[in-house]
C-alpha cells in the first residue's frame, strides 16, 4: 500500500469514526493526536502533496492558482462582490472545470432557476470547444430580444454540441424552495452528493457551491440576519471539514463597502486601488465569517466610460485575493464578457523605479528597460497592471468607507444585543406569565378539589344524620 492508500484509509476511517462514535471521542482525540501517534500519516500526507498526488481542485485561471497555493483546497472559500460584478458566473466556471476533470460539483441556487444554471454551463463547454461566441442570456431568452438568425443558429450550434459534454459530467444542482433553503440541509445535501459517488474515498474532494450566503434561510422566523447569515457560514465550515469538501460561498458586499471595493478607471495602464488584504471584512451582514474563511477573494469592477468599448476580452474585473491561508493577498486582473472570465492580456507598461511612473519597456538580452535606459522589474504576475498608491483624496474617501462600515458593524451588532435582550426579557416575560397562570390553575384545581370534598363530607353527613333518624323511628 503506499503513502496516498494508506492517507485514503485513515481518512475514510477517521471521517467513518467522526460520524458513529459520541461527542466523548472528542475528547479521546486529544491523548491520540501526538506527533509520536500521528507523525508518520501526516508525514505521508505532506509527501503526498509534495508528489502531485493529493492536489487542490484547479480553478480554469493559472494565475488565480498560483495565488491560491495550486488551486482551491478543501475548506470554505468566500467570493465577495456588487450586483453585476459576475460572481455566480465565476463559480459556475470554476465548478465546471472541477467537473471536467472529475470532481463532483453540487450547487445550492437559491437565486438562478435550472435553465439559468444549463444557460451558463453551455456557453462555457461552447467556448471550450471553440464554437462561435454566445451570451449565456441568448440561450436562457430563446433570442426573443434578438431577432438576428445567425445568433440563434450560432445558439442551435451550442445546445447541439454541449448537451452529449454536460450529460457526462458529475454535476449536481439544487433549486431552492420559496422560503428559502435552511443552513441545517446543507450537511445532509453534500453527504448526498457524496453518496451519488461510492467509489469515491472521503480523501478526493468534492465542490459545493452557496449562491449566495444571505439567501440561507434561518431555522427560527425570530433570528436576526447576522445571527442566521454566521450559523450558515458555520454549516460551510463543517461541511469543509467533515466531508473534505472545496465549499464556494458566494456572499452580496455591503453597502458601506462599495467605496473601498471601487477601482477608477485606467489611465495609461495606471490603476488606482486599495491592498488587497483591505478587502477582508466587506461581505454583507457577514459579521466574522471572513475572519473564519481559508481564503476571501472580492470581484471589483473596474470603473469605464459609458459608450466605450471593452478592452480586449471584455470589461475589467479585478480579483482582490485578500485572504488565503497558505498564501499571500494580491490583485489579480481578469476580463469579463458577461458569460465567460479570462486572465487579462500582459500589459507593456510597468512601474520604474527611476522614472516613479509606469513606462512602455522593451526587451533586450534577457532585460527590460524604459526608455530613459532605467532597469525595470516585470510585475510578478504577467496579466497585472500596474498599481498606483492610492491619492490623498482617495485615501481619506477609503478612510471614511472604513470607518463607515466600522459604525454600521457596531450599531448592527448594538442592534443584534439589544434585540437578543429584548428577547430575554420578552421570554423571561412569557415565562413569568405562563408560571402565573399554571400556579392560579394549579390553586383553582386544590380549591375545586376541596370544594369537592367538602361538599361530599356534608352530603356523607347528611346521609348518616338521616339514617340515625331513621333507626330512632
Amino acid at each position: 500500500m503506499n503513502g496516498w492508500d494508506e492517507f485514503s484509509r485513515v481518512v475514510d476511517d477517521e471521517k467513518k469514526a467522526a460520524r458513529e462514535l459520541p461527542g466523548d471521542a472528542l475528547l479521546a482525540s486529544v491523548g491520540k493526536n501526538t506527533w509520536a501517534a500521528r507523525g508518520e500519516e501526516l508525514v505521508q500526507r505532506a509527501l503526498a502533496r509534495l508528489d502531485g498526488t493529493e492536489a487542490p481542485v484547479p480553478t480554469p485561471w493559472a494565475g488565480i492558482n498560483r495565488r491560491l497555493g495550486g488551486g482551491l483546497w478543501p475548506g470554505m472559500h468566500v467570493v465577495v462582490g456588487g450586483t453585476g460584478t459576475g460572481k455566480s458566473q465565476w463559480a459556475l466556471q470554476v465548478c465546471m472545470r472541477a467537473a471536467q476533470v472529475g470532481t463532483p460539483v453540487l450547487v445550492l441556487s437559491l437565486e438562478l432557476d435550472a435553465l439559468g444554471v444549463f444557460a451558463r454551463a453551455a456557453v462555457f463547454v461552447g467556448a471550450d470547444l471553440g464554437l462561435p461566441r454566445v451570451q449565456w442570456s441568448s440561450i436562457y431568452t430563446g433570442c426573443q430580444g434578438d431577432k438576428d438568425e445567425d445568433t440563434r443558429k450560432r445558439v442551435r450550434a451550442v445546445l447541439d454540441a454541449a448537451t452529449p459534454v454536460l450529460a457526462k459530467l458529475p454535476f449536481h444542482w439544487v433549486e431552492a424552495p420559496p422560503h428559502g433553503l435552511p443552513h441545517t440541509k446543507i450537511i445532509e445535501l453534500t453527504r448526498e452528493l457524496r453518496a451519488q459517488y461510492p467509489n469515491r474515498s472521503l480523501a478526493e474532494p468534492v465542490i459545493l457551491v452557496v449562491d449566495f450566503l444571505q439567501l440561507i434561510a434561518g431555522i427560527d422566523p425570530r433570528e436576526d440576519t447576522i445571527t442566521r447569515v454566521s450559523q450558515a457560514a458555520y454549516a460551510c465550515r463543517a461541511v469543509a471539514r467533515d466531508l473534505n469538501a472545496v465549499v464556494l460561498v458566494l456572499s452580496s458586499a455591503s453597502r458601506a463597502a462599495v467605496a473601498l471595493m471601487a477601482v477608477a478607471e485606467r489611465k495609461e495602464s495606471v490603476v488606482t486601488r486599495v491592498a488587497a488584504h483591505e478587502l477582508v471584512g466587506v461581505s454583507k451582514e457577514s459579521g466574522d465569517v471572513e475572519f473564519s474563511a481559508d481564503s476571501v477573494m472580492s470581484l471589483c469592477r473596474e470603473s469605464y466610460t459609458e459608450g466605450a468599448p471593452p478592452l480586449e476580452g471584455g470589461r475589467a474585473v479585478h480579483l482582490a485575493v485578500a485572504k488565503v491561508r497558505a498564501g499571500q493577498s494580491a490583485w489579480h486582473e481578469m476580463r469579463f464578457d458577461g458569460s465567460r472570465f479570462i486572465e487579462a492580456p500582459a500589459q507593456s507598461r510597468w512601474m520604474c523605479a527611476g522614472c516613479g511612473d509606469a513606462v512602455d519597456v522593451t526587451e533586450r538580452d534577457g532585460m527590460w528597460t524604459c526608455g530613459k535606459g532605467h532597469e525595470v522589474e516585470p510585475p510578478v504576475e504577467g496579466g497585472m497592471p500596474v498599481d498606483r498608491p492610492l491619492s490623498g483624496q482617495a485615501r481619506k474617501e477609503a478612510e471614511r468607507a472604513r470607518k463607515a462600515k466600522a459604525a454600521e458593524d457596531k450599531t448592527r451588532e448594538k442592534a443584534t444585543q439589544d434585540a437578543t435582550v429584548k428577547e430575554a426579557k420578552a421570554t423571561a416575560s412569557r415565562d413569568k406569565a405562563t408560571a402565573s397562570r399554571e400556579k392560579a390553575a394549579k390553586d383553582a384545581t386544590v380549591k375545586e378539589a376541596k370544594a369537592v370534598a367538602l361538599r361530599e363530607k356534608a352530603e356523607a353527613e347528611a346521609k348518616a344524620a338521616r339514617v340515625i333518624a331513621d333507626a330512632r323511628r
